[in-house]
């Protein structure tokens, strides 16, 4: 959801809202779920840096929500007094003597989250707000009518139907639908419900 709403021009968040950990997953062989390894992110990252410089986000710091081992640092630019984001990387291959390094803001072994307040003083968001009627102030909504997304029923069904305890219900279902089906050919009824579990 995250790389999602970096495509957005602009972002306005919940002070407990969270931005972030966009790590991404696989599953082993044995089911488990784990972080693919920073190597093979090597496709991604350039995708990102330039989504982050299109939206006027800090490319360093959209890394950082990517990349588990990357440090960034807040730089301040001496000449200018304007505050940017640079990753350990990116300082060793320039010249820093205009620059003042300030504070971590992402160490190693994590990755970027932060809270709507966070996001704000980052750049990563345009403001934080209270409630929906925030928004609708900063955007000049207040006589419209917003159609809030909620789950519906459809997704409520995938979630259940998703859980490992539901799939062992319908593999055992289908199983025994089958197996009455075979044994008694032409009742039809274990023979559908074999169908629908499978």
């Amino acid at each position: 959801a995250a790389l999602i709403a970096l495509g957005c021009d602009e972002i306005v968040m919940h002070e407990e809202a969270k931005l972030g950990d966009c790590g991404i997953m696989l599953t082993d062989e044995n089911g488990q779920f784990h972080y693919v390894p920073e190597k093979e992110l090597s496709f991604l990252i350039p995708s990102l840096e330039s989504l982050a410089k299109a939206k006027g986000y800090p490319p360093a710091l959209v890394k950082g929500m990517v990349q588990k081992e990357l440090v960034v640092r807040e730089v301040l630019d001496k000449k200018t007094g304007r505050i940017t984001f640079m990753s350990d990387d990116e300082m060793a291959n320039r010249d820093m003597s205009g620059f003042e390094v300030r504070r971590i803001v992402k160490d190693k072994d994590n990755f970027l989250t932060v809270t709507g307040n966070v996001a704000v003083t980052l750049d990563l968001a345009k403001e934080q707000v209270d409630n929906l009627d925030g928004v609708k102030a900063i955007y000049g909504l207040e006589d419209k009518e917003l159609l809030v997304m909620t789950p519906t029923w459809v997704d409520t069904l995938i979630v259940i139907l998703n859980s490992p305890f539901m799939s062992v219900i319908l593999i055992v279902g289908g199983i025994l639908g089958l197996y009455t089906e075979l044994k008694m050919p032409g009742v039809l009824l274990p023979g559908v419900i074999a169908g629908l579990c499978f």
